[in-house]
């Protein structure tokens, strides 16, 4: 024996009841008796319990035990209906083991998680009631509802409803999702309207081969640059898709110095021969057969860069909050 520590040392026993709300008195466990045996060298448990609890002056002895997480969600396409990516086994190099991340954290409801993309059906099964708001960048009003299915299917990845026994598994939980329709030609406008409300983490699965500038090289970067440069100066992470066309040029927004350029891996980790290459890059992530949300309350295949953008748009969230010391540098 190594030594024997008080589990409780600040406990009093003098403060061992407690009166209740009701005025009831009642009795509290005297904690002060508690004790951590300590051993030097590996010991034979079950001798040492038999020997010990012969002696009057101890109660009895239990053996800590160590507790797992299991944050196993329970949405019916988890993990083999499409949802390969955030398994933690190994069949697959490019899993994300965010099982493992939802040990430490599966998000903060503080969080918002922006989208600017072609809108969200807000009412679909798995996102009704994760969408905290949204504004048409192109028409100007607070409507976001999708005219095209891109913007659902990219909610899905970051902020479905999980662990509801429907659906799939989002990587974030928790976080609420702001949906900004609009993209190419109002990207600055969308990226500013995105910090006027507070996006914490902004994913744009879209980009152009045109050079806008970079602020961080420019001295008079071009609109979307200097707004990205702005909202990230202000502590927005914003992430952009690299694109689908297997080629290594310019792309905006995703190559900014201010954004974190997003290209496709497949299930071993290789580059999607698809994905779009070159310096912009800094992150790779899975992109085939991810089961995301569709269309009128459904589900199905969603690839490309546009789905390896907003995992790693999650991801991020999940790490934000893990440490909320952290900032977008």
């Amino acid at each position: 024996m190594d030594s024997v520590v008080k589990i409780f040392p600040s406990f009093d026993p003098a403060n061992s009841t407690f009166v209740r709300p009701d005025g009831k008195v009642v009795k509290l466990f005297d904690l002060s008796k508690y004790y951590h045996i300590y051993f030097r060298d590996t010991v034979d448990y079950g001798a040492f319990r038999t020997a010990y609890n012969e002696l009057d002056s101890i109660s009895s002895l239990t053996q800590p035990q160590q507790y797992t997480l299991s944050a196993i969600p329970s949405d019916s396409l988890f993990p083999t209906g499409g949802q390969w990516y955030l398994n933690t086994d190994t069949t697959n190099f490019a899993n994300i083991h965010t099982v493992d991340a939802w040990n430490i954290t599966t998000g903060d409801t503080s969080q918002l998680i922006g989208l600017m993309d072609s809108g969200v059906e807000g009412a679909h099964e798995d996102i009704n009631g994760r969408v905290a708001g949204g504004f048409d960048i192109v028409s100007g009003v607070p409507d976001f509802a999708d005219s095209a299915g891109h913007g659902t299917g990219v909610a899905g990845v970051m902020i479905a409803k999980t662990n509801n026994d429907t659906g799939m598994a989002a990587i974030n939980w928790n976080a609420r999702l702001y949906a900004i329709k609009g993209g190419d030609a109002k990207a600055p406008e969308g990226i500013a309207h995105a910090d006027s409300v507070g996006v914490d983490f902004l994913n744009m699965s879209f980009g152009s081969f045109d050079t806008f500038g970079d602020p961080k090289t420019d001295g008079f970067p071009g609109p979307s640059a200097a707004s990205a440069y702005n909202a990230w100066i202000k502590d927005m992470s914003l992430v952009a898709s690299k694109g689908n066309d297997n080629v290594g040029f310019f792309n905006a927004p995703s190559d900014f110095s201010t954004v974190i350029g997003v290209g496709a891996c497949s299930f071993d980790g290789s580059r999607m021969g698809f994905s779009n290459f070159g310096n912009g890059i800094e992150v790779v992530a899975p992109s085939p057969q991810v089961t995301s949300t569709r269309l009128n309350s459904t589900y199905g295949f969603f690839g490309g860069t546009s789905v390896a953008a907003p995992i790693t748009t999650a991801v991020l969230s999940l790490i934000g909050a893990a440490d909320t010391t952290l900032v977008a540098d």
